[in-house]
């Protein structure tokens, strides 16, 4: 049996599903789609698009980035 269970799964193995990942970052599902068929944001396929929350982690890391605000995106 697992030692981990709902109420104590470390971060590295939390996933997220696109309604939550959406609502974290406080944008629509369609727009956490594109960025899963992009490939910008990675996923994993259990049944449904899992996000892992390293992942998450690393796609804000890079949008935070000087190469993205230099591609004339703006807020």
């Amino acid at each position: 049996m697992s030692e981990y269970n709902i109420t104590n799964v470390p971060m590295e193995l939390k996933t997220y599903t696109v309604a939550e990942a959406a609502g974290l970052l406080g944008i629509s599902k369609d727009k956490i789609y594109e960025y899963l068929r992009s490939g910008k944001l990675p996923h994993v396929k259990m049944g449904m698009c899992r996000i892992r929350h390293q992942s998450l982690v690393k796609f804000l890391d890079e949008l935070e980035s000087t190469e993205y605000w230099e591609s004339g995106v703006t807020c």
